[in-house]
């Protein structure tokens, strides 16, 4: 057998090879993002759903007491918020997650005990939330991922 014909076909199959694995690396890199995603979106979930009375995500006022029994857990969806935005940021989640995310934080702020929160939040602690605050102030419109 010809000993050129050897190494040609060699060839194709090391290239074969190399193009496979890069596939297979992008496949577990792909996973591995959407499970990411996929937790914090469970935490969204747990926060929203088991903990922030119902009444308030559907806008309605809560009492006095009630803003103050969901207070923290308000506190801990804005900090999710605020962790979201840097992640963005950060490059570890898809754009198609990032505009779901940002549509769904910018919504939620808008809710009346959701608003009334964050203006304390951001009262309280001028620091605090700075991500989230960047993103507001460019009304939702920024990707955080072309911040400097």
């Amino acid at each position: 057998m010809n000993y050129e014909l050897i190494q040609a076909v060699a060839g194709i199959f090391v290239i074969i090879g190399v193009l496979a694995a890069i596939r297979q690396l992008k496949l577990s890199k792909d996973i591995a993002v959407t499970s990411f995603e996929d937790e914090v979106s469970r935490e969204y979930r747990n926060i929203i759903k088991k903990k922030i009375p119902t009444k308030a995500i559907l806008g309605n006022e809560l009492s006095d007491e009630e803003f103050n029994e969901a207070l923290d857990d308000i506190f801990s969806y804005i900090d999710l918020s605020n962790e979201e935005v840097f992640l963005c940021q950060q490059g570890r989640v898809r754009k198609k997650t990032w505009i779901y995310w940002c549509d769904g934080i910018q919504m939620n702020l808008e809710i009346p005990a959701f608003k009334k929160a964050w203006e304390i939040f951001k009262a309280s602690d001028k620091d605090m939330f700075s991500e989230l605050r960047r993103l507001e102030k460019s009304n939702f419109k920024d990707d955080p991922r072309k911040w400097k």
